[in-house]
């Protein structure tokens, strides 16, 4: 105000109050708790203290909080179960032929600013039936969220098949790059409701947490979740490592960092006077291994692998990149993806993608171009063979029992990627 009392200027404040009987999770049945990997720390703790009643067994009438769809939990669901599947890890939906998956944020632009990315709830479920009934309002992702803002985005849900099973979600400037925040799914005679929203971070200190995790569970126990989607869960269990990556020991490549002649990408091509090293490679990034130095701006890469007769009937690819990446088989593209990644990724190659590689000696490809910070490059391929009288030989001099298993594609059974649903946009590392 000023002097004659008028108003000079004025601003606001919203605040959210929940009733404190809130903090109590008010359902009709008992919850599993199975989180084997403790990617979901004092849930148990956090569930009692709201009241839960906690169940022992996975079994039928009991409903389930979950970290991750292993078999435990397919076999369940399958059988008539419901679950809440709370996927803050990429191991929370595994490696399958439904194409589901929890991605880091850190791909495609998804953590968006201030003008580029829209956070969006479905309407419908703010009514007293919906997963959102006690939220205090939805049309704007504002700081009343910030304690469960999502780190990672769920993709193999179809923008315009599946949208009345996307709960919440976000997409980047002119509805670019689409990805849910919570989305459901049927398998076999059950269903499952998933979610990216940090549930369990600040579980205590947050009644937003709490509030949220209890509408989340009493919503997919509802005949009012109905999702239509319905995932084949069949996993993609491949058996032969034709090149390993640095987690595993690497294999032996030819490199150079000076740009080749044309003719680089044929398998005979005489590349005698590259140098040799092992993968990965790079520099200045602590959570992968570089053997082998690279520190220039561009980086190109040979591997001649030798495919049996009968060929490949499957096969998955593994990658880390920083920055853009280009990858080829016997000439051919096989993948491109622009920016960086800040774990490795895996990609289930599609049928044209595996004719590439035929029975004999086959030749990869690689060029990486390092933009702008820290580098690194890095792939594997893993493959069932149609003919699996021997596995696929390659230059790793290492021990050969490591050609046998890639537990990093295997054991871990991480999220299947899509071709297309990776497209990155960023041009330079953190």
């Amino acid at each position: 105000l000023d002097k004659n009392g008028a108003v000079v200027n004025e601003n606001y404040e919203k605040f959210s109050f929940f009733p404190a009987e809130r903090r109590n999770i008010d359902l009709p049945k008992a919850v599993f708790l199975h989180d084997p990997t403790r990617l979901l720390p004092n849930a148990r703790a956090i569930l009692s203290e709201a009241g839960v009643q906690i169940a022992d067994r996975l079994e039928p009438g009991v409903l389930c909080l979950t970290s991750v769809m292993d078999e435990k939990l397919l076999h369940f669901v399958d059988r008539g179960g419901t679950a809440l599947l709370i996927a803050v890890d990429r191991t929370s939906l595994p490696r399958t032929t439904s194409g589901l998956a929890s991605l880091s944020r850190d791909k495609n632009g998804w953590w968006g600013d201030w003008c580029s990315g829209l956070t969006w709830f479905q309407p419908e479920g703010a009514l007293p039936s919906g997963p959102w009934a006690s939220l205090p309002q939805i049309k704007q992702f504002d700081f009343t969220f910030r304690n469960i803002v999502p780190r990672r985005v769920l993709v193999g849900w179809d923008a315009e098949q599946d949208s009345q099973d996307i709960l919440a979600g976000l997409f980047l400037g002119w509805i670019g790059f689409p990805a849910a925040f919570a989305a459901g799914f049927r398998y076999g005679e059950g269903k499952v409701l998933c979610t990216t929203f940090e549930l369990m971070r600040s579980a205590r200190p947050d009644p937003v947490s709490i509030v949220l995790l209890g509408d989340l569970l009493n919503y997919a126990d509802s005949p009012a979740f109905a999702p239509k989607k319905t995932a084949l869960m069949e996993r993609i269990e491949l058996s032969h490592v034709v090149v390993p990556t640095g987690e595993d020991g690497g294999a032996t490549w030819r490199y150079s960092t000076t740009d080749p002649v044309s003719g680089w990408l044929d398998i005979g091509f005489d590349d005698s006077a590259w140098k040799k090293g092992k993968s990965g490679f790079g520099r200045g990034l602590s959570q992968v291994t570089s053997r082998t130095k690279w520190n220039s701006t561009d980086i190109w890469l040979r591997l001649v692998v030798d495919i049996p007769e009968g060929g490949i009937s499957r096969a998955s690819l593994r990658y880390f990149h920083d920055d853009d990446l280009e990858i080829f088989v016997n000439g051919e593209p096989l993948l491109t993806r622009s920016g960086f990644t800040t774990e490795y990724e895996d990609l289930s190659l599609a049928p044209d993608q595996t004719s590439l590689f035929r029975p004999g000696k086959n030749v990869i490809a690689i060029h990486c171009l390092n933009v702008t910070g820290p580098q690194f490059v890095d792939i594997g391929l893993t493959a069932e063979l149609t003919n699996t009288v021997s596995p696929p030989s390659v230059n790793t001099d290492l021990d050969p029992a490591l050609t046998q298993q890639n537990p990093a594609a295997d054991s871990t059974q991480v999220a299947e990627r899509q071709e297309g649903e990776l497209q990155l946009t960023g041009s330079g590392s953190p």
